[in-house]
């Protein structure tokens, strides 16, 4: 490509000659010639009173307190959410995409693992087994719910391409405040469990 615009600007240089020197060279020689003209006209003790006013204006600039000068601000960076505020904040969102409600599903599941691993229901966090345990009886809606979170994926549910039509029911479409309600019971169940031993 630069091959070609090479072998272009040689062919248009000769016929175009008398062109660039009339458009181009011409008036920046007499540029040239006025500019000289104009520094030759101007006395020294002004050229040189202009420079020393110059540097020193750039002197007191270099000077000058930090509190004159502007500093960019830092940008503020964003302290990483908790489990908790990560849980609110995809609560907030879960209208607006079956991601947002898995999401929830998924820390709501791993929370039910964990509880079960700690009173020692299960062996440990890679068991991918269904949640199961000692007093450990949710309804069918709840229990989907939760394995579908803990074992489940969100591409299993993809978003409905059309809205006016109703969307497939899903187990991810149980009011998340009956889990909650569920993990609580169960959790008090083992706090009144520990007190009477």
């Amino acid at each position: 490509m630069l091959g070609g615009v090479v072998v272009i600007t040689l062919i248009l240089a000769f016929p175009l000659q008398d062109v660039i020197r009339k458009t181009v060279v011409v008036p920046l020689a007499y540029l040239w010639w006025v500019l000289g003209v104009l520094y030759h006209s101007i006395p020294q003790v002004v050229v040189w009173i202009l420079l020393i006013v110059l540097i020193s204006l750039m002197l007191m600039g270099s000077f000058a307190s930090d509190r004159q000068r502007k500093r960019p601000e830092d940008p503020k960076i964003r302290p990483a959410s908790g489990q908790v505020e990560g849980l609110a904040d995809n609560l907030g969102k879960m209208r607006r995409s079956t991601y947002y409600r898995w999401k929830v599903a998924n820390q709501l599941g791993r929370l039910a693992r964990d509880f079960l691993i700690l009173r020692g229901d299960r062996a440990g966090t890679k068991d991918l087994s269904p949640l199961t345990g000692r007093d450990w009886q949710p309804s069918a809606p709840i229990d989907a719910y939760l394995d579908t979170g803990l074992r489940g994926s969100f591409a299993d549910f993809p978003n409905q391409p059309w809205r006016f039509r109703s969307p497939e029911p899903t187990p991810l479409d149980i009011d998340v405040e009956e889990v909650v309600n569920f993990l609580e019971s169960q959790i008090q169940m083992r706090s009144t469990t520990d007190e009477r031993k």
